[in-house]
């Protein structure tokens, strides 16, 4: 208790000169360099105020450190460190993979293009559009038999490690699989919006039989586009279409067999 106490009599709190959130420091951290933890930016501890009002920490200087930002080598998730971290061993917090945090080119002022991750045994991740967005990330599930396979985070399908997007409902798990879903997305859009015009106009097969045909092919677009966005408002459009085909087609039957006179 007598401990506590005396290291409570120590510290004080400091504002984070980024996120501006509460830190406790102590006072034989003045004009340190120090990471935050709420936001991991590096802040330099201020005097303790002699009035006891919290303050704001000071950005970072002497020691030449300098802030700068790096990608993961394994997931390309963007990193921040300051240099005095540079050529120590880390951690990627989105892959868990491990480095050395690698320093600045004092004549371009850049960092290298690649970081080269320790062999763990991993298998190399690709380049996940959600790298950083926690439950939202795509899964990497290793198998008791050596396999492993990506899980979907929206409809939790097993997919292949080296897949850009879901097999299933088409998610996008690396930047090249979304550019890959947004040209799917323009073509699935104009599929669902023709299924729904051709199956409006064929419900008119009530009065002319051959209409039917167009709502068969408002069927097929409406296939189309649902099996690429199920759950999505496409697959709301193209169900849509398909209702009206199938409308159409009864209107066909109705009116080729006379089954309403």
């Amino acid at each position: 208790m007598a401990v506590a106490a005396a290291n409570a009599d120590k510290s004080y709190i400091v504002l984070c000169c980024r996120c501006d959130r509460p830190v406790i420091v102590y006072d034989d951290w003045t004009d340190r360099d120090v990471g935050c933890p709420h936001c991991s930016s590096v802040m330099k501890v201020p005097h303790r105020p002699a009035d006891g009002v919290t303050v704001r920490a000071k950005l970072p200087s002497g020691g030449g450190h300098r802030l700068f930002r790096f990608a993961c080598g394994r997931c390309r998730s963007l990193l921040e460190a300051h240099t005095g971290m540079s050529y120590t061993r880390a951690q990627c917090p989105s892959c868990g993979a491990r480095f050395e945090v690698p320093g600045i080119d004092p004549e371009t002022g850049l960092t290298p293009a690649r970081v080269e991750i320790e062999d763990d045994g991993e298998n190399p991740m690709p380049l996940h559009a959600y790298g950083a967005s926690g439950g939202l990330a795509p899964r990497i599930v290793n198998l008791s038999n050596g396999q492993s396979l990506i899980e979907c985070p929206q409809c939790r399908m097993m997919n292949p490690v080296d897949t850009n997007a879901c097999t299933s409902c088409h998610t996008p798990f690396t930047l090249e699989g979304a550019q890959r879903v947004s040209n799917i997305d323009g073509a699935a859009l104009a599929a669902a919006l023709g299924a729904d015009m051709l199956g409006l106009i064929a419900v008119g097969s009530f009065f002319a039989w051959p209409l039917a045909i167009g709502g068969m092919l408002a069927i097929g677009l409406g296939w189309f586009a649902y099996r690429r966005f199920a759950g999505s408002l496409i697959a709301a459009m193209a169900v849509v279409g398909m209702v009206f085909g199938l409308v159409s087609i009864a209107g066909g039957v109705v009116s080729l067999f006379g089954l309403g006179r």
